[in-house]
């Protein structure tokens, strides 16, 4: 599995298999936004090392300035195509091998020995006739024709054996191809699932953020109504000590009225008990709605906290169900891969039995 090299940041937004000095490398594309930076890094495949070519955009705009099909922002592909078909590698001043792009497009190794055999066959001198004697034009002695015969063996037995080598240097590119693009699918796929479960972390992270937030609000909720509670207890002890205050004020006064006359003090004794009756009435109504209150405040209390619950319950079944739903996907697409790769190998295997 290829790993992301710690100098690539950003998301993976392209991937694109290469040969490179008789090495597979797959080059993946990795998009900063936040430095502006495009990072091409060359994974290979034999000792799991990662090579890096950063970019920013102005560098990367700049390189297809005098092109007219690539000029195009919106052909990503084919400029992330151009780049990768001249990376190459160089050496630094500390003789390590590092990653660079070279001027024009790199060939891969195949190309390379295909060049070198045509350009050996064009290096060979053609055999010249025998040019026949003066004397007897048109014979040839018989050391002659068995020279002659000789190299025209020799001829044919090369000519068969570079045909034989270029089929074995074509089923072996073939191979290598197809063991890079399984490969390929393979990253592919792992990657896909690391993505997978990036998000799911990532929804499991809100949802336990919307949680917490919940549960503050009703955390905030319940001490708004213990500090609406304490203020009205205190207010009804206010209202209380006033009331007392009244009455006391009241029987003074009543008390001063019966000094002077008895009749009076009899209608202010009534006077007094109709207020005290009164006013024991309307701190018992009072009372009773401050109770009240405080049952219907502990009710929604309880009746919002029922609900948080309910909602945080749904939520994880939704969540459970979901990982299940993925997981029954993956499993179905690794079986559906591992068919068709067994189909094509298959394939291949009947193929190779007929030839």
């Amino acid at each position: 599995m290829a790993k992301r090299p710690d100098e690539a940041r950003g998301s993976l937004i392209f991937q694109e298999g290469k040969n490179i000095e008789g090495e597979y490398y797959i080059i993946a594309v990795y998009d900063d936004p936040a430095s502006c930076t495009i990072a091409f890094s060359a994974y290979e495949l034999e000792n799991d090392c990662t090579y890096t070519y950063p970019l920013t955009y102005s560098q990367f705009d700049n390189l297809f300035r005098f092109d007219s099909e690539l000029m195009n922002p919106s052909n990503v592909d084919g400029r992330f195509h151009w780049v990768i078909e001249r990376l190459d590698f160089a050496e630094d001043h500390m003789g390590q091998k590092v990653l660079c792009l070279a001027n024009q497009p790199t060939p891969d190794a195949d190309e390379l020995e295909e060049e070198e055999e045509q350009e050996a066959e064009m290096a060979q001198p053609k055999q010249q006739g025998v040019q026949p004697a003066a004397a007897g034009a048109g014979r040839v002695d018989a050391a002659t024709r068995a020279r002659l015969l000789k190299e025209l063996d020799t001829h044919d037995d090369e000519k068969l054996h570079r045909g034989l080598v270029r089929s074995d240097a074509a089923r072996k590119k073939f191979l290598a191809e197809l063991f890079a693009k399984r490969q390929l699918e393979q990253l592919k796929a792992s990657q896909r699932l690391q993505k997978a479960d990036e998000e799911r972390e990532a929804r499991l992270a809100k949802l336990d953020i919307i949680k917490q937030q919940q549960q503050a609000k009703a955390q905030a909720h319940r001490q708004a109504a213990e500090a609406k509670k304490s203020t009205m207890a205190q207010l009804e002890a206010l209202m209380k000590q006033k009331e007392a205050q009244a009455i006391r004020r009241l029987i003074q006064q009543k008390d001063e009225q019966d000094r002077g006359a008895a009749g009076e003090k009899s209608a202010a004794r009534n006077k007094r008990k109709r207020q005290e009756a009164s006013a024991a009435e309307a701190a018992a109504i009072e009372n009773q709605r401050a109770q009240q209150l405080a049952r219907n405040r502990e009710q929604q209390v309880l009746k919002r906290e029922q609900l948080v619950k309910n909602k945080d319950r749904q939520e994880a079944e939704r969540v459970r169900d979901r990982r299940e739903n993925e997981r029954f996907i993956e499993v179905r697409r690794r079986e559906e891969k591992d068919a068709i790769i067994e189909e094509v190998w298959r394939g291949e295997r009947e193929g190779g039995v007929r030839s």
